[in-house]
C-alpha cells in the first residue's frame, strides 16, 4: 500500500469574514502571477498552459481574492522560479500538487469566507474524501503513527516582514500573538518570515494570523499505510481518522504527502461501461481515468498487454530488500461449498516465485480506453 501523512485540520487558517474582495491598492491576484510566471514564453518558464488545472487555479484565485491575500510581485534580481512560486504559495496559504499530469494549486483555508453581509465569497472544501478506521489501515502493530508537539513547544508569536507600500515600500514588520498561550508557556517566537511579495499591511497581518493558527492549532502529524483501493487520495485532500488507541474519532486531517511502495504506473478510473458483443462480451470502456498517480511514470503499452486490477481481491505480501533472491511458495486452496471447508493444503501443489526485486514494467492507458478480458480466475 501507500504511506500517507496527514496533519490535524483544526484552525488551519484562512477563515472568517473579509471586507471587500476587490484589489487592495493595485495588488495582483497570486493565481494570475503564478500563471504568468509559468507560461510566459519570454519572461516565464514556458510551462504548457494545458498542464495547469484550470478549475483548481480558478478556485485558488477566488480564495486569494476573498481572503485579501493579494501580492505585489516586483522582482529586481535573478531568483530560481521554483523558489519564487514556493514563496508566493506560502504567502497565500496554498500548496502545489501534481495530479493526473497537471499542476493543481490547493488553498488550505478550511472555513468559508464571507463578506460583512454574510454572503459567501469563497466556499471551503470541507468534505472528507474517506472516513478511515482500523478496517482500512494496513499493519497490525501501530497502524497509525503519530508525532505530537506539546502546547509548551508550540510557537505563539509570529512576525512577518514585508515591503510596506504606505511607507514607500520600506521594510515593515507585523506580529500576531496568542496571549493565552504566552501566559501559560511564555513567549515562543517563530523565525521571522520574509514575505517580500506582500506590500499591503492588512494582507501581511492576515498571513501572520494564519501562520499563528497553524503553529498553535496543528500540532499532530499522523502516518499510516493504506491499500491501493485508496488510490484517489492525493496531497491536499481531506479525510477523517478513527483510531481508539490514539483517541481519534472521525478526526479531520489533510493529506500532506504520499509515498508509493511499488513501481509501474498506477491508474484509477470512475466508470467501466460494458461495450461487448455476443462474440466478444468482455469488453469495457473506462472513463474519468487518472494516470501517473503517486508520481508513477506514464508510458505507452501495446494492445493486449497484461494489467492488474488492484482491489480487495489482491493479496499483499510485505517484502524487504533482504528477500531479494529468495524463492517463495504459494498455495491457492479451493473452497468446498458443500462441506464448507478449505481444501487440504497437503493436496495442493505450490506455485513458486523467485523474488528478483526488479519491480513491474510501466504501461499507459489513454484518457478513455477499451479493454478485453481474456482470462478469468481459476475455479
Amino acid at each position: 500500500g501507500s504511506s500517507n501523512t496527514g496533519g490535524n485540520e483544526g484552525g488551519a487558517g484562512g477563515s472568517g469574514n473579509a471586507g471587500a474582495a476587490a484589489s487592495n491598492g493595485g495588488d495582483a491576484n497570486p493565481a494570475d502571477v503564478i500563471f504568468d510566471m509559468l507560461t510566459h514564453p519570454i519572461h516565464g518558464m514556458n510551462f504548457p498552459p494545458g498542464a495547469i488545472d484550470s478549475a483548481a487555479l480558478a478556485d485558488y484565485r477566488a480564495y486569494a481574492s476573498a481572503a485579501s491575500l493579494l501580492v505585489s510581485a516586483a522582482y529586481e534580481e535573478q531568483k530560481q522560479g521554483i523558489e519564487v512560486i514556493k514563496t508566493l504559495l506560502e504567502c497565500t496559504n496554498a500548496m502545489p500538487v501534481w495530479s493526473d499530469g497537471k499542476l493543481r494549486i490547493v488553498p488550505l483555508g478550511d472555513q468559508d469566507i464571507k463578506d460583512g453581509d454574510g454572503n459567501i465569497l469563497w466556499q471551503a472544501n470541507s468534505t472528507p474524501l474517506y472516513a478511515l478506521n482500523s478496517d482500512d489501515f494496513l499493519g497490525s502493530d501501530d497502524p497509525v503513527r503519530v508525532k505530537r508537539n506539546t502546547s509548551a513547544d508550540a510557537y505563539n508569536s509570529v512576525k512577518i516582514k514585508f515591503s510596506d507600500r504606505a511607507l514607500e515600500y520600506a521594510e515593515n514588520v507585523v506580529e500576531a500573538s496568542d496571549l493565552a498561550m504566552q501566559d501559560l508557556y511564555g513567549i515562543r517566537d517563530a523565525s521571522e518570515f520574509n514575505a517580500d511579495c506582500i506590500a499591503n499591511i492588512d494582507a501581511a497581518q492576515k498571513l501572520a494570523q494564519i501562520q499563528l493558527q497553524k503553529y498553535v492549532g496543528i500540532r499532530n502529524e499522523y502516518e499510516f499505510n493504506l491499500g491501493w483501493r485508496y488510490i484517489r487520495l492525493e496531497p491536499g485532500d481531506l479525510a477523517t481518522l478513527t483510531e481508539p488507541g490514539l483517541g481519534l474519532n472521525n478526526t479531520p486531517v489533510r493529506i500532506t504527502s504520499i509515498e508509493e511502495d511499488m513501481d509501474g504506473e498506477l491508474i484509477s478510473y470512475q466508470t467501466a461501461a460494458n461495450t461487448g458483443t455476443a462474440l466478444n462480451p468482455n469488453r469495457y470502456n473506462l472513463t474519468t481515468i487518472k494516470r501517473g498517480l503517486f508520481s508513477t511514470q506514464a508510458a505507452s503499452h501495446a494492445v493486449n498487454s497484461k494489467f492488474m486490477r488492484l482491489d480487495d481481491a489482491v493479496a499483499v505480501i510485505d517484502l524487504s530488500r533482504w528477500n531479494n533472491g529468495e524463492t517463495i511458495y504459494l498455495k491457492f486452496l479451493s473452497f468446498n461449498g458443500f462441506g464448507q471447508s478449505l481444501q487440504d493444503p497437503a493436496l495442493v501443489n505450490p506455485i513458486t516465485y523467485k523474488i528478483l526485486g526488479t519491480g513491474l514494467t510501466t504501461w499507459k492507458a489513454p484518457t478513455a480506453c477499451t479493454i478485453a478480458i481474456t482470462d478469468t480466475m481459476p475455479s
